[in-house]
């Protein structure tokens, strides 16, 4: 798989992702978490204290939201959409590790308004 890597702060994505894969691929996993803090993006918008977390089961979401309740690490669950993987689409390779223009003037638009 290829990737455009059209923002440099963000290359450590593609590596964990290759290596999540990896993993899947190679052991008998059916439970994968990453707890990592890859980004400036959930910083800034939930704060310092409040981590993102991303999940495609609401199970384990539902585990981990619980979990956070009785810890010192606070969790926010962050939304996944059909929409994201559009802006995920790069014309000269298989993924973009930046969002696409189209996504950016979707915020623009969203913002003027």
């Amino acid at each position: 798989m290829t990737v455009t890597i059209g923002n440099t702060d963000a290359e450590g994505r593609v590596v964990l992702a290759d290596t999540m894969t990896w993993v899947q691929r190679n052991f008998k996993v059916t439970t994968l978490i990453d707890a990592a803090t890859l980004t400036g993006a959930c910083a800034i918008a939930l704060g310092g204290t409040i981590a993102g977390l991303f999940s495609n089961d609401d199970e384990l979401a539902g585990a981990l939201l619980k979990a956070s309740e009785g810890s010192f690490e606070d969790l926010w669950r962050m939304p996944i959409k059909d929409e994201h993987r559009e802006t995920a689409k790069s014309p000269v390779a298989d993924l973009n590790n930046l969002p696409s223009s189209s996504y950016l003037a979707y915020i623009d638009n969203f913002e003027e308004k």
